[in-house]
């Protein structure tokens, strides 16, 4: 948090969800990487989350919690779900869900913490309304 604002992006291993949001989400990450201090949180550990990994091509650094402690710390309830967090540790805004309004916000804020204009980012795909997994 000394950087600035940090984000966590929750997401569950094995949700319904993620063909469609993952993809939407490393667009953003890409857009953002090495300028933003952005995480995944997910609820397995480093061995499995190796394949995950592999699987949905990302490269966003992930932060383990199969004990779910982080995400309980949130109160995060469903998966796709994205959290800012001040310098001071208080919650400034939650982006929930996968939806397009909640993606873009989520993109613009990234930029916003860097200090740079929102990037240009590829959601066509994304849901007109708020989805979770």
């Amino acid at each position: 948090r000394k950087k600035g604002p940090v984000f966590l992006y929750f997401i569950k291993e094995h949700c319904g969800a993620n063909p469609e949001a993952v993809p939407l989400f490393n667009a953003i990450a890409r857009a953002h990487a090495g300028k933003a201090n952005l995480y995944m949180v997910i609820n397995t550990d480093k061995a499995s989350y190796a394949a995950w990994k592999k699987s949905f091509r990302t490269t966003t650094p992930a932060l383990f919690d199969p004990q779910q402690k982080i995400i309980g710390a949130y109160g995060i309830d469903a998966s796709q779900c994205a959290v800012m967090i001040n310098p001071d540790g208080t919650v400034a805004k939650f982006f929930p869900g996968f939806g397009l309004d909640s993606l873009k916000s989520l993109n613009a804020s990234l930029a916003g913490a860097s200090k740079r204009p929102v990037p240009e980012v590829d959601l066509s795909k994304a849901p007109k309304d708020p989805r979770f997994g």
